[in-house]
């Protein structure tokens, strides 16, 4: 199984659409942070101190990059169960690995690069903001400003992870990888249309949420991160249970 695992979670991580998902979401930050970082180099007084840390941790917590997730996570793998039985290349495949392995080698290779995609893009943009930023700040800024960097990268990455894993669901069951890239945003806006117009106290159902934790969490981003953590488990399970069902067939 770990060899089977392994070789799925290489090929999710060196593929075409995993870069094309990083440099998207550098893209959509320099995007959403685009009117800031203009006003800073066009202004004449040292910035303060982490200014591009902070101007980074508010294009990853904006609605732009919320609603670009979805998406940009189910670019590298979502598709790959429905691509496999499109080709025929899984009835070459199966015999050599058992369903199991190979349910589990998507499953953790289709949340890992989800996850890692929109992470990556992330770090490319903090870099370019470091280079163009840090010679203008009067400081290093606060020490706990990396912390929180890494505190939104992480909710992010499992924010990814979740929405990769969902894309996985509907592909499998249709058999059409279109609906692993369509699924997820679909999802996303549902939701969010479900708790802002009918179901207001159930804020722990926004997607926007689970990236920028508003105050009304008790554990902060902790309980965030633990919700989608559950929530991906869950559609984990959905998936294996499809799978399962799918490749009986084949």
């Amino acid at each position: 199984m770990a060899k089977t695992v392994s070789a799925s979670v290489k090929q999710a991580l060196t593929g075409r659409g995993f870069f094309a998902a990083s440099a998207a979401a550098a893209v959509l930050l320099a995007l959403a942070s685009g009117r800031e970082f203009l006003a800073a180099l066009r202004g004449t007084g040292a910035l303060a101190g982490g200014f591009h840390r902070r101007v980074l941790l508010a294009a990853l917590r904006s609605e732009t990059m919320g609603a670009a997730v979805p998406i940009l996570a189910a670019l590298p793998f979502a598709a790959s169960v429905a691509e496999d039985i499109q080709s025929g290349f899984i009835k070459e495949y199966l015999p050599r690995t058992s369903r199991c392995a190979y349910i589990a080698g998507k499953t953790a290779a289709c949340f890992l690069s989800g996850g890692a995609a929109p992470c990556l893009g992330a770090l490319g943009a903090y870099g370019l903001a470091a280079l163009a930023l840090s010679p203008l700040e009067a400081g290093p800024g606060p020490s706990g400003g990396l912390v929180e960097l890494l505190r939104q990268l992480l909710l992010v990455f499992l924010s990814g992870g979740f929405w990769a894993v969902v894309g996985l669901l509907p592909a499998t069951l249709t058999g059409s990888r279109y609906m692993a890239y369509a699924s997820p945003f679909i999802l996303y806006y549902v939701l969010i249309i479900l708790v802002e117009r009918y179901f207001g106290k159930l804020y722990v159902l926004c997607p926007r949420e689970w990236v920028a934790p508003s105050p009304a969490w008790r554990l902060g981003s902790l309980g965030a991160g633990l919700l989608v953590s559950g929530l991906t488990g869950l559609a984990a399970l959905c998936f294996r249970r499809a799978a399962e069902r799918r490749l009986e067939r084949i």
